[in-house]
């Protein structure tokens, strides 16, 4: 995947009308344009990005290198108003941003790379497990270190810390990032449609 990311907003189909109108009136129809519902599931494609478009305007920003990223959400705070939930993704090369809104709040948010996790926030979800804790993957992901030879005393640590914590923390290099997994989970926990 190089570049490509979705916003999807549960909602049911008798609001579409009334979520276009909301988008237009708020000024987001440039960047949310494609409002295409989907009648067997809860939730409606708002826009997919494809490697021909802009980055999104409601991607975080760096004011300078090293700072923390700031988040710029306040469309998808007041959206997620509007729809109760939103779930958005964008993935450049190796790199991915996912974020949850519900009800104007951003519940969980996961920005990370092949490198480790850069930035993470607000509680895991239960899809999580599903991608990263299952039987298995902690012995799995050593024995890949192992054979990789990059199996260290010290990833041993961060690897046994990150499982024995079921959690993903800001600067961890541990579980490993991987998009397609991630996308995955995300579809079968929300039952969406996030890829081609």
């Amino acid at each position: 995947m190089d570049q490509g990311g979705a916003v999807f907003a549960k909602i049911n189909s008798e609001e579409i009308l009334s979520l276009r109108d909301f988008i237009r009136s708020k000024g987001y129809y440039s960047e949310l344009k494609d409002c295409i519902t989907r009648d067997d599931r809860d939730w409606v494609l708002l826009r997919r990005y494809t490697s021909r478009d802009n980055v999104p305007v409601w991607m975080p920003r760096r004011n300078a290198s090293g700072e923390a990223l700031s988040l710029s959400g306040s469309k998808l705070a007041e959206l997620s108003t509007f729809c109760r939930e939103i779930i958005v993704y964008f993935c450049i090369e190796e790199w991915i941003d996912y974020q949850h809104w519900q009800d104007g709040e951003l519940i969980r948010f996961m920005d990370g790379s092949d490198e480790g996790w850069d930035t993470v926030s607000g509680n895991p979800e239960a899809w999580e497990n599903e991608c990263f804790f299952f039987a298995g993957s902690m012995e799995k992901r050593i024995a890949e270190l192992t054979d990789n030879g990059e199996f260290t005393p010290e990833r041993e640590q961060a690897i046994r810390i990150a499982w024995a914590n079921k959690k993903i923390m800001s600067g961890a290099i541990e579980p490993q990032v991987s998009i397609v997994n991630m996308l995955r989970a995300i579809e079968k926990h929300f039952s969406i449609w996030l890829r081609d």
